[in-house]
């Protein structure tokens, strides 16, 4: 399953995203062959991204940093749903759930 539909704005279509780790521990998504422009983009359409971000988890990685870093996935993908879809999730059942209902057609 690609998880191309979590994503904020869509890929270009020879573009591809995976979830990444850093040696940090950090997770995070990485866009390829178009990191920097993506993550630019999606940071002009939702401005208020890093606030956002610092409400999931308050010890995000913001500076430097395309994407933000998270230290768990499940804080990575809270922050993808809540810019794409306008909500939070507050438990992986529920992400689950929120995910597996995003995927049906």
């Amino acid at each position: 399953m690609s998880g191309k539909f979590l994503l904020p704005i869509p890929l270009p279509p020879e573009c591809r995203a995976y979830v990444s780790k850093s040696s940090e521990g950090r997770y995070f998504v990485f866009v390829e062959p178009v990191q920097d422009w993506y993550w630019r983009k999606v940071k002009s359409k939702f401005p208020d991204w890093e606030r956002i971000a610092r409400e999931i988890d308050p010890n995000v990685e913001v500076v430097g940093k395309c994407c933000p870093e998270f230290f768990s996935v499940e804080a990575l993908f809270r922050w993808l749903i809540r810019l794409k879809y306008k909500r939070d999730v507050k438990s992986f059942s529920a992400l689950a759930a929120k995910l597996c209902s995003a995927t049906e057609t």
